[in-house]
């Protein structure tokens, strides 16, 4: 329980993956990166660790998660690490280790195979991991159709173009401009490890 653990695996991987609330500046940013660590620290590094990969998987928006979310997922995880008898339900309706074993089960299969032929690997494991969902209900075109939305924007912002959401053009700071580059990189980065791990339950040369 500690406040480093809190900055090594929440708050470094949330700056990374996600932007800051628009219209907030850096002594703000500041401010709120300490309450995250005041309502997080008493939480220990495994439950935190948990807790963000159920984060960053059900996450649907480009800014930082809010910590109420990411507190009921560490209490979550928490629960499930030392109360056996506690329920350990989650909104896709399976517990964590239903989901991972699930996971575990789909690496094996022609989807999996397929989905890092589309470069939508690491959506892939975020459907299952995150949403729960089993492989019938996983609609590839739609994670291809995802790929290549943010593929698209990360390209407009590295080109200096305008990025447009729901047909309206964001204002976008400099510094917000390299946190969502700096997204994307992760991004295919996830991606890159995601196809490595499929390719080794299937046991790929390396």
């Amino acid at each position: 329980m500690s406040l480093a653990a809190v900055q090594s695996e929440i708050l470094g991987p949330m700056q990374a993956l996600f932007l800051p609330p628009r219209d907030m500046d850096a002594a703000a940013q500041t401010t709120a990166l300490k309450g995250y660590g005041a309502v997080l620290e008493k939480f220990d590094a495994p439950d935190l660790r948990v807790a963000w990969g159920e984060v960053v998987c059900e996450h649907r928006t480009r800014a930082w998660p809010v910590p109420g979310v990411i507190v009921t997922a560490a209490r979550k995880a928490r629960k499930d690490r030392i109360g056996p008898d506690a329920p350990a339900r989650t909104t896709g309706g399976m517990d964590w280790a239903a989901r991972w074993r699930l996971w575990q089960r789909i690496c094996l299969t022609r989807l999996a195979t397929d989905a890092i032929e589309a470069g939508v690997a690491w959506s892939l494991r975020c459907a299952v991991l995150g949403d729960g969902k089993q492989a019938h209900e996983i609609d590839l075109a739609e994670l291809v159709r995802g790929r290549r939305n943010a593929e698209a924007t990360a390209q407009a912002i590295g080109d200096g173009l305008a990025v447009l959401h729901r047909g309206r053009p964001l204002t976008l700071s400099e510094s917000n401009r390299a946190q969502a580059l700096r997204m994307w990189a992760h991004q295919l980065r996830y991606e890159d490890d995601t196809a490595a791990e499929i390719r080794g339950a299937q046991g790929w040369p390396p």
